[in-house]
């Protein structure tokens, strides 16, 4: 529906999407016009986000606060506070095989590769199999280990979403920190769409309309377009900086942890 359906311009988009999601390794994206999301909080803790907290080389139990009862009719009840968003968002699916290529790459080493043959060839058992229980701030990753087919995975998708939301930015009129992400690391899939409250103008339909053409130049540009300014750490060390695909930590998923631009050039660590 973005362009009319009798238009010549209807043909020319589609071929030059296809023809970019091949390029790119991706086996299914579009628009989403109306991405609803419900986030809610029934309470908050002082000290620490989860159960426990360790102090003094013991673990301590975290007590979680309701908020205070509010009058209800004639009941006294603790509130439940909601945001409901129904906003514009892109959506993004990658190459199985190619996925799979990249993960036996010798230089990846994953720990788990040999699930990949289980599960009667199975992708997402196979991740179901590779995952670890994650923290919200991701404190359970050490370098020193050898990686698995979950954790690298989950590190290309998420790299993926901040490179998205890099040409989006270019694009659309929309700052980084207006934007969100989700990842489904078991569909191989991840969301960037726009987060606020306020009316949604539009902004990723607008993008596709006036500047499809050069949004897809933009991110299939990956070498010269996921260049750092601030020399090759980033490609050395294995790893992200502020000035390539690190965005405000209030909007990251993660809070920018598990990316590297090495995921998506293919070169460094």
């Amino acid at each position: 529906w973005l362009v009319p359906p009798a238009s010549p311009q209807r043909e020319a988009m589609i071929g030059a999407a296809q023809d970019a999601m091949n390029h790119l390794g991706l086996s299914r994206a579009g628009l989403i016009t109306k991405f609803d999301l419900c986030k809610f909080s029934y309470g908050y803790s002082r000290v620490e986000n989860g159960p426990k907290v360790k102090k003094h080389d013991r673990w301590m139990p975290v007590r979680l606060n309701l908020f205070p009862k509010v009058q209800v009719g004639r009941d006294w009840q603790h509130p439940v506070y909601v945001l409901e968003q129904s906003n514009e968002a892109l959506y993004f699916r990658l190459d199985e095989q190619l996925v799979r290529q990249w993960l036996r790459q010798s230089e990846i080493d994953c720990a788990d590769i040999d699930l990949l043959q289980q599960f009667g060839g199975n992708f997402s058992a196979a991740m179901l199999g590779s995952v670890d229980v994650m923290t919200g701030y991701l404190e359970e990753h050490e370098r020193q280990t050898r990686p698995t087919i979950y954790n690298m995975t989950y590190a290309l998708l998420h790299s993926y979403s901040h490179y998205i939301m890099q040409g989006v930015q270019q694009f659309s009129g929309l700052d980084l920190g207006s934007m969100g992400e989700y990842i489904f690391p078991c569909d191989l899939a991840f969301v960037v769409y726009r987060n606020g409250m306020t009316l949604d103008l539009g902004d990723l339909s607008a993008l596709w309309r006036n500047h499809y053409q050069a949004f897809l130049s933009y991110v299939r540009n990956f070498p010269t377009s996921l260049g750092c300014n601030l020399g090759n750490l980033c490609m050395t060390k294995g790893g992200a900086c502020p000035d390539c695909i690190m965005i405000p930590e209030v909007t990251c998923l993660t809070a920018n942890k598990y990316l590297s631009r090495s995921t998506l050039i293919g070169r460094g660590r």
